[in-house]
């Protein structure tokens, strides 16, 4: 009896030994850590990033029995431990998807998922498979992942260049979609990659137009650098606000813009090219040169000295585009009131010195006594209402080309087309629009980190060797064929081009985006990550 009551009373007090024991948790937790807890007689801390379920220690081949679950005073939240668990099927905000997913995984649906296109992926990423199967973002390395999509891109890009060139304008309107089409960059990686390609391509192209004079005036350069002079500051207020608006605009808003523009100007440079192709067959090109050769160019150093004579219209022009360079070198932030004073400040300056422009080319363009007056008088007629309307198109022009990639040229382009400019003077013009606006452009996508220089200095090249055969090549047919309508054309090719190639990617593209459930509105939340 005695020895029954003694084996009862040890098997009741075995359950509290037990649960007095060194305990681990089921997550994985170092034993010996636990252990020095417990004997302590401490309850496990708040805060840690996985609450412990602490159990006896069966581990230890000595006979327990299994002991009550000990849980800390506070439980973690479903975030927390999902975090401890991996970011796979988490909960995400497609317009936070970094900070919700990480760089890897993209935000599909409301949930961390596997990319499935390159597209899906943060800014200069792709998606690569890994060895274990998985779908990962990883980031772009041309020299890694140079494919067959990319070396049919260089062709595409080396004969879109040819053509821009022929035409003055940039070609953002072509680049964007062939990077889109070839590459799936997503509109926020092949913008600023497009304005880097035009930088060259213009450049190039300025080297030409500076050491060549007006086709029907040989007093008068090229380039008509009062335009310029006037226009300038309207095209750089218009970059600044524009690549504010790419970092915002969803896809279907770049798209629709995008087609707006590209159409209006296709519809009206076609037209003007047609009507002056049937004065010049009217005319019998009298401008024709049978005795050159098909590669000579006109290179004229003699035309450098008639620069003295602009010396104004181009001092205007540097200090403008200095100005502009060195305003992007501040500390402020995009969505603080701070920066809306400087970005008054900044446009004020912009239109004094349109103000004062136009004052200089209302008295310059006043009548002369002369014989050769009328050969001295612009092509412009400058008037209160010019040098208002005209800067006022090009700070237009400026948004546009920062927003879209267009560079502003293949908007400039049809606009000075329809001023009844000489189509080589538009030619040479644009290209200097083009510089000015795309270089402002490039330099802002730069102190954004939005470059990819090894894609920069591959694609760079390939435009410089275009622009370089567009330049001496077709420049010289159309000097042979004295058909200067050719320049016209090629500028609504360009157009067109453009316009067909968006309007696909453009639809494709936000369909897509409605699929995976991306935000379709303005995020301007994104003017604070900078």
């Amino acid at each position: 009896m005695w020895a029954l009551l003694l084996l009862a009373a040890a098997g009741l007090a075995a359950p509290r030994r037990a649960a007095q024991q060194p305990a681990t948790d089921v997550a994985g937790a170092d034993s010996s850590t636990v252990r020095a807890e417990n004997a302590t007689g401490e309850r496990p801390r708040k805060g840690a990033l996985l609450s412990r379920i602490v159990v006896a220690n069966l581990t230890t081949g000595e006979p327990r029995v299994w002991g009550n679950a000990i849980y800390p005073d506070e439980l973690p939240s479903w975030s927390v431990f999902s975090r401890s668990a991996g970011l796979l099927s988490r909960e995400c905000d497609v317009r936070n998807s970094v900070a919700d997913c990480g760089t890897e995984l993209v935000c599909r649906n409301s949930v961390c998922a596997p990319c499935m296109s390159d597209s899906e992926c943060q800014e200069k990423h792709r998606c690569e498979v890994e060895i274990d199967g998985r779908n990962v973002c990883v980031p772009r390395d041309l020299s890694k992942h140079f494919s067959p999509a990319d070396a049919w891109l260089t062709v595409m890009v080396f004969l879109c260049t040819v053509l821009s060139a022929a035409s003055g304008v940039g070609g953002g309107g072509m680049f964007v979609p062939l990077f889109m089409l070839f590459l799936d960059f997503t509109p926020t990686d092949a913008v600023p990659l497009s304005q880097c390609l035009i930088v060259f391509s213009s450049l190039v192209n300025l080297m030409f137009f500076i050491f060549q004079r007006h086709p029907e005036h040989d007093k008068k350069p090229k380039i008509d650098w009062d335009i310029v002079m006037l226009l300038e500051p309207g095209l750089a207020c218009g970059v600044v606000v524009g690549v504010m608006l790419n970092r915002v605009s969803p896809r279907w808003l770049v798209t629709a813009l995008l087609l707006l523009t590209l159409g209006i100007s296709f519809m009206r440079s076609a037209t003007k090219g047609l009507q002056l192709w049937r004065k010049e067959t009217d005319g019998g090109c009298q401008g024709a040169s049978t005795g050159r050769s098909f590669c000579d160019v006109d290179i004229d150093l003699g035309a450098l000295d008639l620069l003295r004579h602009h010396r104004v219209p181009i001092l205007v022009v540097v200090v403008i585009w200095l100005c502009t360079f060195l305003s992007n070198f501040h500390n402020v932030k995009t969505c603080s009131w701070q920066f809306a004073i400087y970005l008054s400040v900044f446009f004020v300056a912009m239109a004094g010195i349109t103000y004062g422009s136009g004052r200089y080319l209302q008295i310059k363009a006043a009548p002369k006594a002369g014989p050769d007056s009328p050969r001295n008088q612009p092509a412009i007629e400058w008037t209160g209402r010019t040098v208002v309307v005209y800067p006022a198109v090009a700070t237009v022009a400026g948004m546009l080309g920062g927003m879209l990639g267009l560079g502003g040229g293949i908007v400039m382009a049809p606009f000075l087309v329809e001023l009844n400019l000489h189509p080589e003077v538009i030619q040479a013009s644009t290209a200097l629009f083009v510089f000015i606006s795309s270089s402002l452009a490039s330099l802002q996508f730069a102190i954004n980190n939005q470059i990819m220089p090894e894609y920069v200095a591959w694609y760079g090249c390939t435009a410089v060797v275009a622009t370089l055969l567009g330049q001496t090549v077709v420049n010289a047919w159309i000097r042979r064929s004295g058909r200067s309508s050719i320049i016209v054309m090629c500028i609504a090719c360009v157009l067109l081009v453009s316009a067909v190639m968006m309007t696909y990617l453009g639809i494709s593209g936000t369909i897509a985006d409605m699929d995976r459930g991306a935000y379709m509105g303005l995020d301007f939340y994104r003017l604070c990550l900078q």
